[in-house]
């Protein structure tokens, strides 16, 4: 996708370490879209922060109609520094390794259930 391939290439830039957020199902079964690290925020020399509700990819920002706000304050950049630390540091993420060829996309999700009762979507 391209969101893949703009931070495969962000994370081979010198002094940038990239992370990704796996969240294993809950015990309880698979629930569509849920436990995903979902915020979208930028935190900047912990003086101000932006916070919004595009993807980071151009279209969001450009042909769609989203919502982003700008916050000079520096606790409520430090409470974002801490929420991103928080995840940062957690054993779900994990550093991203380069890509190295063209990866398949994720295949869409499918109920879980026995074989015959699975439908293409």
């Amino acid at each position: 996708s391209e969101a893949r391939r703009s931070i495969s290439a962000l994370s081979q830039v010198p002094g940038v370490e990239v992370r990704v957020i796996t969240i294993p199902p809950w015990s309880g079964g698979e629930i569509p879209f849920a436990r995903v690290c979902h915020s979208k925020y930028l935190v900047v020399d912990g003086r101000a922060s932006w916070v919004g509700t595009s993807n980071w990819e151009g279209d969001y920002f450009l042909k769609s109609r989203n919502v982003g706000v700008i916050v000079e304050d520096a606790a409520f950049t430090e409470r974002l520094t801490r929420v991103l630390d928080h995840a940062w540091d957690s054993p779900y993420s994990k550093v991203l390794e380069p890509m190295t060829r063209e990866e398949p996309p994720p295949k869409p999700w499918k109920p879980k259930g026995p074989p015959e009762a699975e439908q293409e979507y």
